[in-house]
């Protein structure tokens, strides 16, 4: 088991997907591509343009219980009371993608420009995402450890090559 070590991306910029204007999901980048938090959101409903090696990879995601249900509006966290649960799955684990578009396209169920759909926190919310995802803080975020399903997801949702 290899891991995708968070302190090599540099300026350790968080970013954030956002939904209904509600932001759902935060993540960071990283050398080998893009991290999605632990407690973020990923929509249920998808849309016709969704590739269909995304939805393979969401349910590799669903079946390793790396996606899962969320049950009631409290678990979709701070900030996101509006959301119905019934319309969401949950991240349980920081979860490693070869890109931003790969990692946008899984979060929003929909095919997605990474660049355009994941956009900068500032520094005073990033320090928040202890808050809103209910786990460390971000620069506690060390290691994410990387299973056979992310190799899964580099070959399928990169389609052999590499994001820029």
């Amino acid at each position: 088991m290899s891991t995708v070590d968070l302190t090599d991306a540099g300026q350790h910029a968080i970013f954030g997907a956002w939904f209904a204007r509600t932001e759902i999901a935060r993540g960071e980048a990283t050398r080998d591509g893009f991290v999605v938090f632990k407690g973020s959101l990923a929509r249920k409903e998808v849309t016709p343009s969704l590739p269909e090696h995304v939805h393979r990879a969401r349910e590799v995601l669903r079946k390793d219980n790396v996606l899962v249900d969320a049950t009631t509006r409290q678990s979709l966290g701070p900030g996101r009371e509006q959301l119905d649960p019934e319309d969401f799955y949950i991240f349980c684990a920081d979860t490693p993608f070869p890109s931003k578009s790969a990692a946008a396209s899984v979060v929003l169920s929909r095919n997605a420009n990474g660049v355009v759909a994941w956009q900068p926190v500032d520094a005073d919310e990033a320090a928040t995402a202890s808050v809103i995802l209910g786990d460390g803080a971000p620069e506690s975020r060390p290691k994410t450890t990387e299973s056979a399903w992310v190799s899964f997801l580099s070959v399928s949702l990169s389609g052999g090559r590499r994001e820029a």
